[in-house]
């Protein structure tokens, strides 16, 4: 997925999720959602100017909404 601000990478993924700045962005408060709403990973960085690691090898296989910064939103599907 690539968009404006974020290059977002590998999407499926099953172990690392990286969020790639395309602008520096300065603090950045990520959450990665289930389906029925429930946030199941959260984090928050000081700095955005590198690429950004998200974890999701304990989430189930299925589809997550990304939310950065609570207004950008993505599509992320974790397989295993």
């Amino acid at each position: 997925v690539e968009a404006a601000a974020w290059r977002i990478y590998p999407n499926p993924s099953n172990k690392m999720v990286y969020l790639e700045p395309l602008n520096s962005m300065g603090a950045v408060h990520i959450r990665m959602i289930d389906l029925s709403g429930r946030t199941v990973v959260e984090h928050r960085f000081a700095q955005s100017d590198a690429k950004i690691p998200v974890d999701v090898s304990a989430l189930k296989s299925g589809m997550y909404v990304l939310q950065i910064n609570g207004n950008t939103h993505y599509k992320v599907q974790v397989q295993h």
